[in-house]
């Protein structure tokens, strides 16, 4: 899950209520996908 300020979280975390007070506007990424997480800086490839 992608917030369009750039905050992410995990479905898991999302399902378990960790990101409650954030918006439904959420971007739903697909695990599988490697350029979008890396657009967004999800991903930093340095490590």
């Amino acid at each position: 899950m992608l917030w369009p300020d750039g905050t992410w979280a995990t479905l898991e975390a999302v399902r378990n209520g960790d990101f409650g007070w954030m918006s439904d506007g959420f971007e739903i990424i697909d695990h599988m996908d490697d350029v979008r997480p890396k657009a967004a800086g999800v991903i930093d490839e340095t490590m």
